[in-house]
């Protein structure tokens, strides 16, 4: 028999179960057929059946080629994944199919598929290369633990490209200031509160009104984190206008902070219409939410506060993660504590009888 299946010997693959498969076959050698044997971990017998007949040379009636798995992955997967997701997967599908042609998918050459990369990388960045990389065969080992393809995959080889890590930047004085005066009022005062706390701003768009008591407002944040920020007075009048602008347009919800059709904020769409106001005003320093959180980690850091009390505020489970927000560049902690504390003075000293450093919230 061509193919055995080693009974003794199983494990997960992707969350499938694969068992390990003897193959037996002939193949060409110094002009005479040798047999040979090959042991692979495939999910099922038919699929160790197809990856015999390739081996043989036999030609399969119908191979699958990258736009079909693509559809049948989509298929599969449109219920279980964000859409964008799935969008970013098929653009790099058809990216492939236009360097490469809709081959087959085993049939990808290890060589064609690295210079496909390549030039994606030449046409944007190495980052986009990588996830071109990782979208792809994400696919095609699906298509093959559903024995949609031999699971000989050559490409899967393939180096990796290597990006230059950067770390992003911090807010300028002059970058967040001059946002906040261009930014219409149902915008502003989201923005004041990021910077005023170093919150993310997905946590902050979801505060909701119970949250905010007398003394601190709640936050939950990236994975269901509840980090408690004391409620000084320039945060409290960010709320208080956010507060005092539903009620001028008339809305009701249980959120604190919302957009004119009255539902709270999503950060890809605050950061959309960011961009575009931030494009009418150019003579503004562009800044993002996330550049907000770096700015006041480095005025906390300028302050003297503790490692500690930066990992509170900025919802991280470790201290590395946190000091990497501080920014040393000369003269930057000056500048901006010398710009930005003057309006922020109570929150960066905050006088203790009022309230206590952000803190995480137990919530077991």
């Amino acid at each position: 028999m061509a193919v055995t299946k080693l009974q003794t010997e199983s494990r997960k693959v992707k969350g499938q179960q694969h068992f390990r498969f003897e193959i037996r076959y002939d193949a060409p050698l110094n002009g005479t057929r040798r047999q040979r044997r090959k042991r692979l971990w495939l999910p099922d017998s038919s699929a160790a059946e197809a990856v015999e007949r390739e081996l043989r040379g036999e030609e399969p009636a119908d191979r699958l080629t990258w736009s079909q798995a693509w559809e049948k992955f989509h298929a599969a997967h449109v219920e279980k994944r964000v859409q964008g997701h799935l969008d970013n997967m098929g653009r790099d599908v058809r990216s492939l199919c236009a360097f490469l042609g809709d081959l087959p998918v085993e049939q990808t050459p290890l060589g064609r598929f690295t210079d496909w990369l390549r030039w994606r990388e030449g046409q944007a960045s190495a980052r986009t290369a990588q996830l071109a990389r990782t979208h792809t065969l994400k696919i095609a080992r699906w298509a093959a633990s559903q024995g949609l393809v031999t699971g000989l995959l050559p490409f899967e080889k393939a180096p990796v490209p290597e990006s230059t890590p950067h770390r992003r930047s911090a807010a300028t004085p002059e970058g967040f200031l001059g946002t906040l005066e261009v930014l219409p009022e149902s915008m502003s005062n989201l923005w004041l509160a990021v910077g005023l706390t170093g919150a993310r701003i997905s946590g902050m768009a979801g505060l909701l009104e119970a949250d905010v008591a007398e003394t601190h407002l709640t936050v939950t944040t990236k994975g269901s984190k509840r980090v408690s920020y004391p409620l000084l007075p320039p945060l409290r009048q960010a709320v208080e206008n956010a507060r005092s602008w539903k009620r001028k347009m008339g809305l009701a919800s249980a959120y604190v902070f919302l957009t004119r059709r009255g539902t709270p904020w999503d950060h890809r769409t605050f950061d959309n219409r960011l961009a575009r106001i931030q494009r009418d005003h150019p003579e503004i320093p562009k800044t993002t939410p996330h550049q907000l959180r770096h700015m006041w980690a480095t005025i906390a850091a300028a302050a003297n506060f503790s490692p500690d009390y930066l990992q509170a505020g900025l919802g991280h489970d470790d201290r590395r993660s946190a000091e990497q927000y501080v920014h040393h560049t000369q003269g930057m902690a000056d500048t901006v504590a010398a710009t930005v504390m003057a309006a922020l003075t109570e929150l960066i000293k905050p006088v203790p009888q009022l309230a206590a450093p952000p803190q995480r919230v137990d919530t077991a």
